[in-house]
Order: structure tokens, then C-alpha cells, then sequence
């Protein structure tokens, strides 16, 4: 395995209220750790709008930059960290939040970190460190949630420890190699190269498997595809097929509760729904037509499937499109029941995640085919024409 360290891109990702030190508190952790030291290509701060400006003015602001001084002070050229590398979270009118209070902040505030923390995770040649020390505790919950659905094997969470008394000095920020005295808000003189400070990394589930392609997909979660809860239940470990409801005229699948758009096509959409009436409610096992064909080299049609199969486009679809009644002309072929089957399967795992979408599959056994769910958990909608 690839070490965090030795990854060509290499990001620390904080969540901050109204107090930023704990960003250069855990830059300062890592990058001094003895063993597995880690120095960030870049850093981003997720925040409020007020601690953007408090982020702002301690850590990037003048000569006493706090970000700058512990930069120059360890030797930690070539990172980027700047205002744009601050990331405010909005509301849903896209305006900055000052503070996360109401209901659907938190859920904005929610969708609005995992999505961050998807974007970061989507580039194989990342390595993403993600400290869960600062802001309201939910954001802290929802960053160290987000790695836990989304992060890699190369990951990493932490916490970052300081001691109660330079806790309660806002102008501390990390330890100095020379003594600065500073008196803290219990009036105690403290100096600042005694501090210490304790990064705990955290252990977490990976779930990243877990997940649909679509939800790793930009803006899965900004756009309202998917909300964080939808998200968090697609995850779910330990999941079943409870419901699957099927529209054909809206070409609308609800799963479990979960409502989606089918986006493979009609032609697709058709052929599973013939697989479920085959293979599920019938209760047979389907043969894949043999890749054979006659002496002029036309393809064997296995003339049975194609006739219930259009008997399918008849009652959900209104009929078949000239096209498709001129492929099932002389039957179903091999490689029509093949593409079909390969594309179903991928629209459904690329809709609900591996395991979710894997349970509804065309599966095949011993060189036959079928859909592996109750009779009693499909509802097929019949259309209104």
C-alpha cells in the first residue's frame, strides 16, 4: 500500500466555527510527526461565512499571518492554502451562511460537506487527511460521516488535542520553536513553545463500495439528486431488496423508498421488465439464445422471448418502435439479449451503489438467467393510455 505522504497530491480538509487554530494546530501535528509525517499539498477550510472572515484575518492577513508564520517557522514551502482554498457553506439560494442553527442549515451544511469531501476523494492521485476538531459539532459529524462514505484506503481522520490552557488563548495557534508569552483568558502567562499538541487519528468504516456511481458523480448531493440521508441509506451495509416499484411511462424505479430516473432507455427498460414478468413473476430461469447462425450467417432468434417480449411493449409501452419489431423479427439473438442484459445491469448499479444495484441484476447460473426478488416486493405500474 501506497503511503497518505507519498502521494503526489496530498490534502488537509478542516471544518471551523469561530475559532481557525485548530487548521494550523493539526498542520503543525502532522507535518512534525516523528514517524508518518504528512505535509498537504494544499488545505481547505469549510465554514460559515463569519469564520471565513475570522479564518481570513488570523490565519492569511498581514505580517503576523498565523498560516504564514508557521509556514516559515517549520519549513513548509509549496503549500497552498489562500481565500479561494476557504469554502463557505450556502443556503439553498446559494447565499453564504452566517451560522448553522436551523433545521435545513444543517441539512445544507451536510450536503454541502459531503459533496466538498467527494470532489477531493474522486482523484486517484489524492491522498485526503480530514480533521474533525473544529466547528458546531455537527460539522464535525458530517466531515468525519462524509470520509467514512466516500474516503479511500490511502485516507485518513483526525482529531487534534491541546492543552486546556492554550485552549484558552486566542492567540495561539500552534507551538513556537522560540518562547512567546502570552497570558490566556484565566490570566495565566503561558508561553507558547511548552504547548503540546495531541493528534488522535480516528479509525472509520469504509463505504465508499457501497455507493451508486451517480452519487460520486459532481454535485450528486449540491444539486438535490441525492440529500445526505438518501445518500447515508444507500450505504446501509446491510441491504435488501424491501420494495422495487416500476413506472414505465414516467420510466420512474422506486427502490426501498428511493426514487429514480431510469436513463438507460426505453429498449433497456423493456427488456428488464420482460425479465421480471419471465423470471420472477412466472417463475422461470431464462437460457441466453446460442451465438449461432444459419448457412448465410444470419444470427439464430429464439422466436418465443421475442414474442413475449413485444407482448411487454404492448402493455407498458403502447407497442414496439419499428426499429425494435424489425430486431425481433425472427427472434431474440444473442447478442440482443447479451447488450440488453449488460446494459440493464450497469444502470442499476450505477443508480443504487454495487450491492443494492448487484441484488437486482440479471443474474445468471448454471448458463441461466434471472432477476433474484420475491414476487410479492415488484409493483409494476400499469400506463394510463
Amino acid at each position: 500500500m501506497t503511503l497518505p505522504a507519498a502521494y503526489p497530491r496530498r490534502i488537509l480538509v478542516a471544518v471551523s466555527g469561530l475559532s481557525p487554530a485548530i487548521l494550523t494546530e493539526t498542520l503543525y501535528a502532522l507535518a512534525t510527526d516523528s514517524e508518518r509525517p504528512f505535509i498537504p499539498t494544499e488545505i481547505h477550510l469549510i465554514t460559515t461565512l463569519e469564520g471565513k472572515e475570522r479564518a481570513t484575518n488570523s490565519l492569511l492577513k498581514g505580517a503576523d499571518a498565523a498560516f504564514t508564520r508557521l509556514c516559515e517557522e517549520y519549513q513548509l514551502p509549496g503549500i497552498t492554502f489562500n481565500a479561494d482554498c476557504i469554502h463557505v457553506i450556502t443556503d439553498g439560494e446559494g447565499k453564504p451562511l452566517s451560522d448553522i442553527r436551523l433545521p435545513g442549515d444543517n441539512q445544507r451544511a451536510a450536503d454541502f460537506i459531503v459533496d466538498t469531501i467527494r470532489g477531493f476523494t474522486a482523484d486517484d492521485e489524492s491522498a485526503v487527511h480530514v480533521s474533525i476538531a473544529g466547528g458546531r459539532k455537527t460539522m464535525g459529524y458530517y466531515v468525519g460521516y462524509a470520509l467514512s462514505l466516500l474516503g479511500r484506503e490511502q485516507d485518513r481522520m483526525s482529531h487534534v488535542l491541546v492543552d486546556s490552557d492554550y485552549e484558552r488563548c486566542r492567540s495561539f495557534f500552534y507551538p513556537t520553536k522560540k518562547p512567546v508569552v502570552n497570558i490566556n483568558s484565566d490570566g495565566k502567562h503561558i508561553d507558547f513553545s511548552e504547548a503540546k499538541v495531541h493528534l488522535a487519528e480516528i479509525p472509520f468504516v469504509c463505504m465508499r463500495t457501497y455507493l451508486p456511481r451517480s452519487v460520486l458523480k459532481k454535485d450528486a448531493l449540491i444539486t438535490g439528486k441525492r440529500s445526505f440521508s438518501e445518500v447515508v441509506k444507500l450505504a446501509q451495509p446491510d441491504q435488501r431488496v424491501k420494495a422495487l416499484e416500476i413506472n414505465p411511462e414516467n420510466q420512474i424505479l422506486k427502490v426501498n423508498g428511493l426514487e429514480f430516473k431510469w436513463t438507460a432507455g426505453t429498449v433497456n427498460l423493456a427488456f428488464y421488465i420482460w425479465m421480471i414478468m419471465e423470471t420472477v413473476i412466472k417463475g422461470k430461469r431464462l437460457a441466453c439464445p446460442p451465438d449461432i447462425g444459419d448457412e448465410s450467417g444470419k444470427p439464430y432468434g429464439e422466436k418465443a422471448y421475442g414474442e413475449s417480449l413485444h407482448e411487454v411493449y404492448d402493455r407498458f409501452f403502447d407497442g414496439m418502435s419499428d426499429r425494435s419489431s424489425k430486431a425481433m423479427q425472427n427472434g431474440m439473438t444473442f447478442h440482443y439479449f447479451s447488450e440488453r442484459k449488460s446494459r440493464v445491469n450497469k444502470e442499476l448499479k450505477s443508480q443504487l451503489g454495487e450491492v443494492l444495484g448487484g441484488l437486482l441484476e440479471i443474474r445468471s447460473a448454471s448458463s441461466e438467467n434471472f432477476v433474484d426478488v420475491s414476487e410479492t416486493d415488484v409493483t409494476l405500474i400499469d400506463p394510463s393510455f
